[in-house]
């Protein structure tokens, strides 16, 4: 069997599609933080540039009445902006002129030549002297101040009153919270990964309270509990965030593997999402080989040279079917060290953590896993769609005796699986597609105790479930080998 199995790699290891797909694959990853890189240092004020902008004012007449209010809107913009060049890139003032000096703007310039304006000019200078003053808790303690006057006048009100308003009411609170940790923990406004967090966290805590009292009465359909498990995961992130001091380089990330917000650092994310984000080429480099290691033999003839030697056909189809998991493995080894080495490169070594911060949907806590670890787990939560698209294209490939069939039919089987899995849980009458493999072969969105997209679909019931189909492929594969005539070889 060993020098079978010797036998087969040396071939798939000559063939040149496994390097062409190699190459391309350490392309798109220097590619993938190469534009990260780029687009990471670009200003986070995006849009219209000061030119468009003035093209379009000037287009426009203030003393239409159709034209008016888009003048000023336009003109209120194109201010923003050249308020915002005077600061340094990405820097909280920016942030700060970015969400409210709109708002300011706006009022002043259309009060121009009436009693206001001098109110709304003296709002505006008072705005700039705040951003000259390099202090940015100055906008954090005004907003506080404002949100403590607002809830002290509910405090003020009658039982009655104030569950009339408790939604509103628990929002204050809310933004209260986030506010007082910014100030406490010396959070600046700006483009980071805490000061996002900050900004999320009141939304988060709305929607899950939202969900929690349908919950309580009983009125979540089961798409609504999967939303429920989501929000009670992300505001666990923020809270866990706020209330303790994350090392710096980490950042949110929101895992297509568990479906849920998480915090690592820019290169342990793309290290450990790499079965992910570069799925393709594992699996066209898979489908490639499986494909073509029975076929491509039976069509050149020299299959037979194989089939006249002192083994067993089992044997010989078993060590193709072996080869083929080798190179499985080795495929999925080799691309995650290199996301590690192409990372490290752009983003510095020093930027790994090693750690992965998650939300436990079984313990309902927030916990650390090692980098390693979690891709351990992330690819053993994939292994189920490549093992059964290698094993489709192996199948194919010994019974129909066509390399383009096997790679083509398996190829497509990947690409359509999101539309099958889509109309599974978009409608009910589709249901019955959960005992179809599609839906069932990647677990990466149940890990840690996360509600399936589907009710019932256990983690036990899909590996049943791509067990069933890996057997009967493995099955006819072999009886299909067992039985042809040597001599229509």
């Amino acid at each position: 069997m060993n020098s079978l199995i010797k036998n087969e790699l040396s071939k798939i290891f000559h063939k040149k599609a496994l390097y062409i797909v190699l190459i391309i694959t350490i392309a798109f990853i220097f590619l993938n933080c190469i534009l990260d890189k780029v687009f990471s240092n670009i200003d986070t004020i995006l849009g219209p540039n000061e030119t468009s902008l003035q093209q379009a004012i000037d287009s426009l007449d203030k003393n239409k009445a159709s034209d008016k209010d888009a003048y000023y809107s336009l003109s209120a913009d194109l201010e923003s902006l050249k308020l915002s060049k005077k600061y340094k890139k990405n820097s909280w003032q920016r942030y700060i002129i970015n969400e409210r000096a709109y708002e300011i703007i706006e009022p002043m310039l259309r009060s121009e030549g009436t009693d206001e304006y001098e109110l709304n000019k003296q709002q505006y200078d008072n705005f700039i002297k705040k951003l000259d003053s390099g202090d940015w808790k100055v906008f954090a303690n005004e907003d506080l101040n404002s949100i403590n006057s607002e809830i002290k006048i509910y405090e003020s009100m009658s039982e009655e009153e104030k569950q009339e308003h408790l939604d509103y009411i628990e929002g204050l609170m809310d933004q209260k919270k986030a506010l007082e940790a910014r100030l406490e923990k010396n959070i600046p406004y700006g483009d980071t990964s805490l000061n996002r967090i900050i900004d999320s966290y009141a939304g988060s805590s709305s929607s899950l309270r939202d969900l929690e009292k349908k919950d309580k009465l009983n009125q979540l359909s089961y798409q609504e509990k999967v939303d429920l498990q989501n929000a009670k995961g992300a505001h666990a992130i923020y809270d866990y965030s706020l209330n303790h001091k994350i090392d710096d380089r980490y950042d949110l990330a929101e895992f297509e593997l568990n479906k849920q917000v998480a915090l690592a650092s820019k290169a342990d994310q793309y290290t450990v999402l790499s079965h992910e984000q570069y799925d393709l080429f594992i699996i066209i480099a898979i489908v490639i080989i499986a494909g073509t290691i029975v076929s491509e033999e039976s069509n050149k003839g020299t299959i037979k040279l194989l089939l006249v030697r002192p083994y067993k056909r089992t044997k010989i189809l078993l060590a193709k079917f072996i080869s083929c998991l080798i190179v499985l493995g080795i495929v999925s080894l080799v691309i995650p060290i290199l996301q590690f080495m192409i990372g490290g490169i752009f983003f510095g070594f020093n930027n790994y953590v090693g750690n992965i911060i998650i939300y436990n949907f079984n313990t309902g806590t927030v916990q650390g896993i090692n980098s390693f670890v979690f891709l351990i787990i992330s690819w053993l939560s994939v292994l189920p769609e490549y093992l059964l698209l290698l094993t489709l294209a192996f199948a194919l490939s010994t019974i129909f005796n066509s390399s383009a069939l096997a790679i083509a039919i398996s190829l497509l089987g990947s690409m359509v699986a999101g539309i099958i899995n889509g109309l599974a849980v978009s409608f009910k009458q589709a249901e019955f597609l959960k005992f179809f493999v599609t839906p069932n072969w990647n677990l990466s969105g149940r890990l840690f105790g996360k509600l399936p997209q589907l009710e019932g679909m256990t983690i036990p019931f899909s590996i049943c479930i791509c067990a069933i189909y890996f057997i009967v492929l493995i099955i006819l594969s072999f009886q299909v080998f067992k039985k042809r005539d040597i001599k229509n070889v």
